[in-house]
């Protein structure tokens, strides 16, 4: 199994679990409400809800989806439930919300939060949250897909304090990173899909610097119509697994907004796997890998042995595990030893000197105690839920693991 950077990182860096499968479990994992039994082409009304704040409702990004559903002949039925100024707290509580979600069935839900994805001390919170939302879209519309907005971060940047009391600055492109590791990890202990936005909006902006003014609007965080356009064409991408290629232009020069539409088909369709996108149009269907490990193998109960390339120069690497404190390695690969029941979560960073640059795949691990009548000797059941293809570089010294917001993004 390997991990692949995308064209725009700095370094390749591959991670390779060195282990022989004894079978492949027949029912594979899927994201919980994934599906993959609704065709469009048969001309069925596919439901779709947006949920969210003013990001969501500015500009109507709900209705320059319906606009580019209609171009591309989709038959699209689009309602939102916008609650401007709320968190994801709010929006759980808000009775619009709520009334919305159950006023039918529906097919595909896009639920935006804030940056709190930015911020490693909010994850389980967030986590609770979306899981809580899970159950109540599931009352109404147990098969519909959630989508997980991905936000983009602020076009100048955020200042945090740590816990130790020192102020740090993250840039864009710093708090972009931090912003899309979080979402990674949410979507992956929530089993949500992901609507990769701010990916999308750094994407086309690293392509070209003009875009970090063109995207944003003059509050340097909600967006430009630019922004709302490109926000749209991302979901309509990830619903329908196709490129965005329409004649909906929105009043934006027709050379610009196929730039911005094949930006955002590129974004998902090339890296799809990651956002755990599931194909409702197609067979199609991303799933993680469960394995099957006894003592017959090569490998003893319980031992997993992790290996990496990694090109840049470095002086040796650490290993989180679970946010303890990290386990230096001198060389890239080691043998882990589980044995407990339970959850494991890694990261790996890479240090040089006084750099310390981090690995984040992340790699999320799964221990249960399993019997079969097939295999006579004890047998550990490891379901690899990793983000395949996701790899993110940080240049920068690891300062997110304990630090807290010192304001709110209101949105």
């Amino acid at each position: 199994m390997s991990f692949k950077n995308r064209t725009c990182c700095l370094s390749s860096f591959l991670l390779v679990i060195m282990i022989v499968p004894l079978c492949i479990l027949q029912n594979e994992f899927t994201p919980a409400n994934a599906r993959s039994d609704i065709n469009n082409s048969n001309g069925a009304e596919i439901h779709v809800l947006f949920i969210g704040n003013s990001l969501t409702g500015y500009h109507d990004m709900p209705q320059l989806f319906q606009n580019f559903s209609n171009s591309a002949e989709k038959n699209v039925n689009v309602d939102s439930a916008l609650v401007y100024g709320a968190s994801l707290t709010k929006l759980l509580q808000s009775a619009i919300v709520l009334q919305k979600i159950n006023s039918q069935q529906w097919d595909f839900i896009i639920l935006q939060s804030d940056d709190t994805s930015a911020f490693p001390d909010l994850y389980e919170k967030e986590i609770n949250l979306i899981n809580a939302f899970k159950e109540e879209i599931a009352r109404k519309s147990p098969d519909a897909t959630i989508l997980y907005f991905m936000v983009w971060g602020l076009r100048d940047g955020v200042s945090i304090q740590e816990i130790h009391g020192e102020f740090v600055h993250y840039s864009y492109s710093d708090y972009m990173t931090k912003i899309k590791t979080g979402t990674m990890y949410i979507a992956s202990h929530t089993q949500v899909a992901i609507v990769p936005i701010g990916v999308a909006w750094e994407n086309l902006i690293e392509q070209d610097q003009s875009y970090k003014n063109k995207l944003f609007g003059a509050d340097n965080a909600h967006p430009a119509p630019l922004g709302s356009y490109m926000g749209a064409a991302v979901v309509f991408v990830s619903i329908f697994q196709e490129n965005c290629s329409t004649s909906f232009f929105a009043g934006i020069d027709p050379k610009e907004a196929q730039k911005i539409q094949k930006i955002a088909s590129d974004t998902v369709l090339e890296e799809i796997g990651q956002w755990k996108l599931t194909s409702k149009l197609s067979n199609e269907v991303y799933q993680e890998i469960p394995i099957w490990l006894n003592s017959s193998q090569r490998i003893e109960p319980g031992k997993i042995h992790l290996e990496w390339d990694f090109n840049e120069s470095y002086d040796h690497f650490l290993l989180y595990m679970n946010e303890k404190s990290p386990k230096r390695i001198l060389k890239p690969s080691y043998t882990l030893t589980l044995n407990s029941v339970g959850t494991y979560f890694f990261m790996i960073s890479a240090v040089n000197g006084s750099v310390e640059t981090l690995q984040s795949f992340p790699l999320y691990l799964v221990i249960s105690e399993t019997k079969t009548s097939s295999i006579s000797s004890p047998v550990i059941s490891i379901v690899i839920f990793s983000l395949l293809g996701l790899i993110f570089i940080l240049k920068s010294h690891l300062n997110n693991r304990n630090i807290k917001k010192t304001g709110s993004n209101q949105y």
